[in-house]
């Protein structure tokens, strides 16, 4: 039975005895026998007394049927002022069934086991009573999140529609007042909630972290005894849980739920190895390879060539242990340059990345450099590659000038009021200054390298240029605004598009590209009429009219601002719901849509909600498209089928043992990560196809094409850095079925810089 639906079960019990208010009993039995007699142990008194709390099971069964009143043994309280305390236990919001609870007070304790459907019912004197699961796996870790209702008929709603697990958690062991008739002390703290007759009770409990892992070396395989495993925990815990592997390498680390609710990080270190992470889940096995770390060595100048003692700051993210690239935790190094200008920086992690998120594979490590000086410009390399053995890398810093300008308007008269800024690297400006009466700035202090100036006024268009200071008797020249320039986005079938970025730069050229930092774009969105109205553009010149949908840009040039309106017509969409059959875990499966010349036309964008092995991919191309699906251990297979604009295409794909994998594990020298194109004609499907990884995709190095057929596979390589590209020679690879054939491409050789255009 699925959670939903013993949710459901749950709500309609609950609701059908709402009428009853708290005369009923919760504890319901298994559905093949009679309920089982429950007894409640309470200590107060001379000694323990026994309450029978036997339900009657016909309402749980028959939400129609009509609940009657609990017998004077069933409802036997332990005082004459005790409550009758009613709810539902759910652990991860799944019914908590056949459990026992245990009510604790200063000198009492209750305990009461809950029913079928997760319902309980306690008789518990006023009083603040905390509230556990002692027999669940690592009780003392369990979370427990409580909430009081008014009224049953509330407690079922909530029942049958949980709210996300989103906002703060209580404490591990949340204090429950329960207030008697008289209502006195109904105070609610954020650690105790309070419980009047008449109400009812939801209790949460969430199971702990587990993470069960095997700590080994990466490349031979060898178990690490005495590796440890660390984990920080936030609030409201505030502590260190550690854990350390025995002679096979194997440890158990368990940590109780925070109050954000993300499963925390493992940190996996061992003497000689560079440190890896891996995220907890509610059960976790993973095995851990731990690398050797890496080590940089750099030399810092000025630009006359004399060392230059910087202080230097690395950092990088810890590797993901599972998957061995996906980056979990930061990590920073603080070293000086010595007199000769050289650092060290040590114990670097392999396979790490760098703050935008790219990485690099088992032979190599991704740190970003921040390197500063008080009289130089200070220097950023967000992308370092570090291999083992390289060569120093060798930095040279800019100095600080001072560059003195003029803003001028059209006619070019000076302007005063502009404002211009300076920006070096991301979206904001690194300093700004305004224009004098005769229109003259001056910036102090920016760097001796290629930097971006813009200017913009009030009245006039913003206009951007790239410099390289210093530079003599230099003016900026504002333009005119012209009229704005409209348009309208609408849908392949017509219908206006709402909500759509449209960008416009002046000149757009040929080039589809994205314009560089030194081009003004201006930007608008579509109202719920599909058009937009660009502002603030340059009076006088046409422009390229760009939208991005779904990865394919729609296009129209030589706009002319103040002129007709322009329509921008999106390509028409196909939405393919992908269904793949006798894959274990289809979230390894990799699923493409080619057209009938094997180009890659979509890929899978999410998995779809309903069901666990369908994905569902959105394609502009229409026409005779294939399905291929890929899944490790699982020969590749191709299914065709025709896609009509606009509509929706459902396509169900079985898998058959039988397919292999070939895995390149690529090295390249320092510097920036290569792109790589792989061609190849699979030998099961008879299709040529293609395969492109790119930064951040290079991280999960080595590159695996998974679920390809078994027999003799030639493979087309071709390396791009920037507008270098360098085709490699054909590969050679014989797949076998189950098995992954590895070949190892050196790149050192091929990325040279007198290598071909």
């Amino acid at each position: 039975m699925s959670a939903a639906r013993r949710r459901g079960l749950a709500a309609a019990a609950l609701a059908a005895l709402a009428a009853g208010g708290l005369a009923f009993v919760l504890l319901g039995g298994d559905q093949d026998g009679p309920a089982p007699a429950r007894t409640t142990h309470a200590h107060g008194g001379p000694g323990p007394v026994v309450v029978d709390l036997a339900p009657s099971t016909a309402a749980l069964e028959d939400p129609a049927a009509t609940p009657r009143p609990p017998t004077e043994g069933e409802a036997a309280a332990v005082d004459s002022d005790a409550v009758l305390v009613s709810g539902v236990a759910l652990l991860d919001l799944d019914p908590l069934v056949d459990a026992t609870l245990r009510f604790t007070s200063d000198a009492d304790r209750v305990e009461v086991a809950t029913g079928r459907l997760g319902a309980f019912e306690a008789s518990l004197p006023p009083g603040e009573w905390t509230v556990e699961a002692p027999g669940l796996p690592d009780a003392e870790q369990v979370v427990c999140d409580m909430t009081s209702f008014s009224a049953p008929a509330a407690l079922a709603r909530a029942v049958a529609a949980p709210p996300p697990r989103l906002g703060s958690r209580t404490y591990p062991r949340p204090t429950l007042r329960v207030v008697g008739s008289d209502g006195a002390g109904a105070d609610a703290t954020p650690r105790r909630i309070t419980v009047r007759p008449g109400g009812a009770l939801l209790l949460r409990f969430e199971a702990p972290w587990v993470l069960e892992a095997q700590v080994v070396d990466a490349l031979t395989g060898v178990p690490l005894p005495g590796a440890t495993a660390t984990v920080e925990l936030q609030e409201p815990y505030q502590r260190r849980i550690v854990g350390t592997a025995g002679t096979d390498g194997a440890l158990r680390l368990v940590a109780p739920r925070t109050y954000s609710g993300a499963p925390p990080a493992a940190t996996f270190e061992a003497p000689g190895y560079a440190a890896a992470a891996s995220l907890m889940d509610a059960r976790a096995r993973v095995r851990v390879g731990l690398r050797r770390p890496l080590r940089l060595e750099g030399r810092v100048r000025d630009p006359d060539g004399r060392p230059v003692r910087a202080g230097v700051t690395a950092w990088s993210r810890l590797p993901d242990a599972a998957t061995g690239g996906r980056s979990r935790a930061n990590r920073s190094w603080r070293v000086t340059c010595d007199a000769e200008g050289r650092f060290v920086l040590d114990d670097l992690p392999p396979g790490g990345g760098d703050a935008a998120g790219e990485g690099a594979g088992p032979h190599a490590g991704v740190v970003a450099l921040l390197i500063q000086h008080p009289d130089h410009a200070r220097t950023r390399l967000r992308r370092v590659l570090v291999v083992a053995d390289g060569p120093p890398l060798e930095v040279t810093l800019a100095p600080l000038v001072t560059q003195v300008g003029r803003v001028v308007d059209p006619a070019g008269q000076p302007l005063a009021g502009a404002e211009v800024r300076v920006f070096e690297e991301g979206p904001q400006p690194e300093q700004a200054s305004g224009t004098d009466a005769q229109g003259r700035f001056v910036l102090e202090d920016v760097p001796a390298r290629s930097i971006v100036l813009e200017a913009s006024r009030d009245g006039f268009a913003t206009t951007r240029v790239a410099v390289t200071p210093p530079v003599e008797a230099l003016v900026l020249r504002l333009e005119e605004v012209g009229p704005p320039l409209r348009g309208r986005v609408v849908r392949a079938g017509g219908e206006p598009a709402a909500k759509v970025l449209v960008v416009a730069t002046a000149d757009g050229g040929d080039a589809p590209d994205e314009p560089g930092p030194a081009v003004v774009r201006h930007t608008a969105l579509t109202n719920d009429a599909g058009a937009f109205s660009i502002v603030g553009v340059p009076a006088g010149r046409t422009f390229l009219v760009r939208t991005a949908w779904h990865g394919g840009d729609v296009l129209a040039r030589d706009v002319v601002a103040g002129g007709e309106p322009v329509t921008l017509r999106l390509l028409p969409l196909h939405e393919v719901v992908v269904r793949v059959d006798e894959v274990a875990g289809a979230g390894s499966a990799v699923v493409t849509i080619v057209d009938a010349g094997g180009l890659v036309v979509g890929r899978v964008a999410r998995r779809a909600r309903d069901a666990d092995d369908a994905f569902l991919v959105t394609v502009t191309a229409s026409g005779r498209l294939g399905v291929v699906v890929r899944a490790p251990g699982f020969a590749p297979a191709l299914r065709w089928f025709d896609a009509p604009p606009g509509e929706f295409v459902a396509v169900n794909v079985p898998l058959e043992p039988g397919g292999g994998a070939v895995a390149l594990a690529v090295r390249w020298p320092q510097g920036p990560a290569p792109t790589l194109r792989l061609a190849y004609r699979d030998p099961a499907l008879g299709l040529r196809l293609e395969e492109t990884f790119s930064p951040p995709s290079v991280v999960d190095l080595p590159l695996r094409l998974v679920g390809v057929g078994a027999g003799p596979v030639r493979l087309e390589v071709e390396a791009r850095r920037g507008e270098r590209v360098w085709p490699l020679a054909p590969l050679e690879v014989v797949v076998r079925a189950g098995e992954t054939t590895t070949i190892d491409l050196d790149l050192a050789a091929a990325l040279r810089d007198d290598g071909p255009r």
